[in-house]
């Protein structure tokens, strides 16, 4: 047979018929490489022809699934590309709405500070979320009602801050509000005196005339009192066969902040305007 490709669909027919058909099925295997001419002829061209078939289709489904398997790894890789990206933007987007979050709680946090006070120092702080006060009790003794510390800087003229600032328990305070020095006493030795700064002393005043001045003492108070005097101690005293004069020692200092709060709860006072007080 020639090497060349029958030309036409008559030629086919005519090699057909000259060859036979598995002769020319042989041949044609031998040209388009199917089939090696050193292995000679095999007893069955069409079993042959067939396996061969069989095994360019199981080939191609093997190709296939190498490709398949590429483009999954493709895609696998892809995948944990986008899945990397993803976790990414969303640790991003958590962090920005963790700062986000950290920013509002320090505004928030500096909007309360203006406007109240929720610690003075570790003893003394419990309450300042109790306001309840006794109205009526405020209102027989003619006391202005103050429940908050905005309430109570406005009547003082200060602000929250400046409120804040006075209020804080020493062991907390950056800053004394009081000088210390000795003045002689009249018996011998020294008196030590602590005098407030001019910021404490006007909040001081304004309690003194705002609240204290107006609670009637107990009538064997002559101290500090107006109208009252040495005098008027020593009247109702005169003609006794005998007088005792005592002094307490260290009396001031023996004057504890929760007998003074507790002073203020008496007058009607809630729990925190006692403590700022």
């Amino acid at each position: 047979m020639s090497d060349q490709q029958p030309r036409s669909r008559q030629e086919i027919y005519d090699l057909l018929r000259q060859y036979g058909r598995e002769e020319f099925i042989l041949q044609e295997m031998i040209r388009y490489g199917f089939w090696s001419e050193d292995e000679g002829l095999p007893e069955d061209p069409e079993e042959e022809v067939k396996r061969k078939e069989e095994i360019r289709v199981e080939l191609s489904k093997l190709t296939q699934e190498k490709r398949n398997l590429q483009n999954e790894k493709t895609l696998r890789r892809r995948l944990l590309k986008e899945r990397l990206a993803e976790a990414k933007r969303k640790r991003q987007e958590t962090k920005e709405r963790r700062e986000q979050e950290r920013l509002e709680r320090a505004q928030q946090w500096q909007e309360q500070k203006e406007r109240d006070i929720v610690y003075l120092g570790e003893k003394v702080s419990a309450g300042l979320n109790e306001r309840r006060t006794a109205e009526q009790k405020l209102a027989d003794n003619d006391l202005p009602l103050l429940t908050t510390p905005a309430e109570i800087a406005t009547a003082m003229g200060i602000t929250v801050g400046e409120l804040r600032f006075l209020a804080f328990d020493r062991p907390v305070s950056t800053v004394s509000h009081y000088i210390q020095f000795k003045i002689p006493k009249k018996t011998g030795g020294e008196r030590v005196i602590n005098a407030p700064m001019p910021r404490l002393k006007q909040a001081q005043s304004w309690l003194l005339h705002n609240i204290l001045e107006k609670i009637e003492p107990e009538p064997a108070a002559h101290g500090f009192r107006s109208g009252y005097s040495i005098v008027s101690n020593a009247k109702p005293h005169v003609g006794a066969k005998v007088i005792i004069n005592l002094d307490l020692k260290d009396f001031f200092p023996s004057i504890s902040y929760p007998r003074v709060k507790g002073l203020y709860r008496s007058f009607g006072y809630g729990e925190a305007a006692s403590i700022i007080f």
